[in-house]
């Protein structure tokens, strides 16, 4: 789990960083924002840019697996939206969960068994977040069984 975590915070650090930060010190910010939940002047100024910044990524995992990393991502994602806009409410929270796992999040697995239990953990965490059930989304396009070497 803590090497999932990590791995999820340098991605999301990384994109950041290339994408919308052109000083060491704006990298640096970003870098304590995601690793360290601290925010400073260049983060204040930049919360919009950064909050559609991180709405606006595609996450596809060619080897999906359990789901794992998608899912890390999806609580990093949260909490980093969390710290940017921290008026956020548990129901804010959950629709937003449901709107990163319907547009942002795409895995590939060779096995048909796996898919189905990514897509059972994430059904799972939007159920477990959600005051009114809702209808689950569709996952069958966004995980998929297929080889991503060929």
């Amino acid at each position: 789990r803590e090497i999932v975590h990590f791995m999820c915070q340098n991605a999301i650090t990384r994109t950041l960083q290339e994408r919308h930060a052109t000083t060491q010190e704006q990298k640096e910010a970003i870098y304590n924002l995601i690793f360290h939940a601290k925010t400073d002047d260049f983060i204040s100024q930049n919360t919009t840019t950064l909050t559609h910044a991180i709405k606006s990524l595609k996450i596809l995992d060619p080897s999906l697996g359990s789901g794992a990393f998608p899912m890390g991502l999806l609580n990093e994602i949260l909490r980093i939206l969390h710290l940017l806009n921290p008026t956020m409410q548990a129901q804010d929270i959950a629709a937003l969960k449901r709107e990163i796992i319907q547009k942002q999040i795409y895995g590939i697995d060779i096995d048909a068994d796996a898919i189905e239990i990514a897509k059972l953990r994430f059904w799972l965490s939007i159920a477990v977040d959600e005051d009114t059930p809702a209808p689950l989304p569709n996952l069958d396009f966004k995980f998929m069984q297929g080889n991503s070497l060929i």
